[in-house]
């Protein structure tokens, strides 16, 4: 009991150092495994840390927000979803990866819900105008664009409806933008066969 006990320590101490020393890596090294610049990592961090999913329940504290964002964006951002493979990197179990994933994903939700809107009237004549000025396009708000999102493997429900025009399984996303690249309104999940064109429109201003 005493030795299995240590041996839990120890690897709990292994993994803070291996993240820590990721976290405090060169800028290379960091965005090849992070994904996004320290910048942009910290003021996530700051963003996610007075979500309540993050405050503990019990008397054990939970891991820091970078810890479990850092397991967040190297499982999607550089393992393709892969969940073991994380856990092996970071010293974590399978179930932690995907317990932190969980959280991060239930915090950008609800900050998302917060930030991604097409503004009040004031917001929308003044992208209206920039848009008409610049561009020529009149009562334009927005511009709209879609991609692809690669799935690692073919879903094992209506797989084959996953398969987009490029041959691999993957999810539309499309997406509006205002006159500052800042993002407005989007739309995901639909699976790869279906063409933009049949896609839902995005929510109206």
């Amino acid at each position: 009991m005493v030795y299995h006990c240590t041996q839990l320590a120890r690897s709990r101490f292994s993994s803070h150092i291996q993240v820590r020393e990721l976290l405090t890596s060169n800028k290379y090294i960091f965005i090849d495994n992070i994904r996004v610049s320290r910048q942009t990592f910290d003021r996530l961090v700051s963003l996610l840390e007075p979500n309540p999913i993050f405050k503990s329940k019990g008397k054990k504290p939970q891991r820091p927000v970078r810890f479990q964002l850092a397991s967040f964006l190297i499982r999607y951002g550089a393992r393709g979803a892969d969940a073991h493979r994380t856990a092996k990197e970071m010293g974590l179990g399978s179930g932690t990866v995907y317990l932190y994933c969980y959280r991060v994903i239930h915090a950008l939700r609800e900050l998302g819900l917060q930030v991604l809107t097409w503004g009040d009237d004031e917001r929308k004549e003044l992208v209206a105008t920039y848009i008409m000025d610049h561009y020529g396009f009149p009562n334009c708000v927005g511009m709209l664009d879609g991609t692809l999102i690669r799935l690692t493997e073919m879903p094992h429900v209506m797989g084959p409806t996953y398969l987009c025009r490029k041959k691999f399984p993957a999810i539309n996303i499309q997406a509006t933008v205002d006159h500052t690249r800042r993002f407005t309104s989007f739309d995901m999940g639909w699976p790869g066969s279906v063409a933009d064109v049949y896609t839902p429109a995005i929510h109206r201003p």
